[in-house]
């Protein structure tokens, strides 16, 4: 009976401490997730700045009913520094 028991509270600790692994490790996770998103380079602001830009200015001339084609878009893409693939 005592063996039963010193089994299952065996089992029990080997679970808290894997559990207890697992959240320690997700945490290493998060925190490294959230250090790279802290330091993204001026570099990649820059051109999310540039995307947004362009963005705005596909929406503004879709909204007033300008029909875009690729080579407006190509256009807009030049004069914002973004670049636009086929």
């Amino acid at each position: 009976m005592d063996e039963g028991r010193s089994i299952r509270s065996k089992n029990d600790c080997l679970r808290m401490l894997l559990s207890h692994h697992h959240i320690q490790i997700k945490k290493r996770r998060w925190r490294a997730k959230k250090k790279d998103q802290h330091h993204r380079t001026q570099d990649e602001q820059e051109m999310s700045d540039r995307w947004e830009e362009y963005g705005k200015l596909i929406l503004a001339l879709t909204k007033a009913g300008t029909t875009i084609d690729y080579q407006m878009a190509k256009q807009i893409a030049e004069e914002c520094r973004v670049p636009l693939k086929q």
